[in-house]
């Protein structure tokens, strides 16, 4: 069975890193914050991204789980990216 992202701890992010469920959950998540926030850099939506998730800083495999996840939401959840800043279109 494929852990959801509630159910990672700290050092299975490495290796479900390009995991599509976990992408899909942190695409939603990054749909979410975006619809609270309206716009935010692509580093504060990584940190915050990570904060919904548990994680009080984002180390390596941490930011490429919430890359993926960015991208993700960048292609297929309305986001748009301009400026360094992303948001909902």
């Amino acid at each position: 069975k494929q852990k959801t992202a509630y159910e990672i701890t700290y050092g299975d992010w490495s290796s479900d890193v390009c995991s599509t469920d976990l992408a899909i959950e942190v695409a939603n998540a990054i749909a979410w914050l975006l619809s609270q926030h309206g716009s935010l850099s692509e580093e504060e939506c990584l940190r915050e991204v990570a904060r919904l998730f548990g994680f009080a800083r984002v180390g390596t495999s941490v930011r490429e789980a919430m890359t993926a996840g960015l991208e993700l939401a960048l292609q297929h959840r309305g986001v748009g990216r301009e400026a360094g800043r992303v948001r909902l279109s």
